[in-house]
């Protein structure tokens, strides 16, 4: 297979992630809307149990702890996942252009640059808040636990990644930069 069909493929790919979260961002809103103003109505009662979803490990506890029944908590997760929906979304469809754009002309393109600062952007700003808002209902979550004889103790410093990887973009975004106007420059001298 030949790489440029790689990346046509890639490309389809994201776009239909883009469609894919788009839908799971709309159930995670009916959800979290339904428990929020409506939460005696039929619909909330259909989404069972409030499991809320954190990023950085899995708490699940026998009986319901009160913390999940506050509106201060639901509204925390629905927060986090509209803002983890967004941030996939939105690299799902920087990544499809940039992928259609390597594959129609050649990655030395100066809206690559772009999108490549942007994702950078992205990651660094949306990506470190969704992972620092886990961070705090995990906390919450861990406090509702009884454990004896032991100290839990659980840094939220989780949005470290995406602070590193959108610098990285950036800084690549703007390595690119300087090699796209090195290969315009050949362009006009040959």
């Amino acid at each position: 297979m030949k790489s440029p069909t790689i990346f046509y493929i890639g490309s389809w790919i994201s776009l239909i992630f883009v469609y894919f979260v788009g839908l799971l961002g709309l159930f995670t809103t009916l959800e979290h809307a339904s428990r929020l103003w409506f939460p005696d109505s039929a619909l909330a009662s259909t989404f069972g149990r409030f499991e809320p979803i954190f990023g950085s490990l899995d708490v699940r506890f026998t009986d319901q702890p009160a913390l999940y029944a506050k509106d201060s908590f639901i509204a925390l997760s629905f927060v986090s996942n509209i803002t983890v929906m967004i941030l996939a979304a939105l690299v799902a469809w920087y990544l499809h252009k940039l992928l259609r754009n390597i594959y129609r002309n050649s990655l030395f393109m100066f809206e690559n640059v772009s999108i490549f600062y942007k994702l950078g952007f992205i990651i660094l700003i949306l990506g470190s808040a969704a992972h620092y808002i886990d961070g705090m209902m995990v906390s919450q979550a861990i406090r509702e636990l009884a454990i004896t004889n032991a100290f839990l103790t659980i840094p939220n410093l989780f949005y470290i990644d995406t602070v590193v990887a959108g610098v990285f973009l950036i800084l690549l975004a703007s390595a690119l930069n300087v090699a796209v106007k090195a290969v315009e420059e050949n362009r006009q001298t040959i």
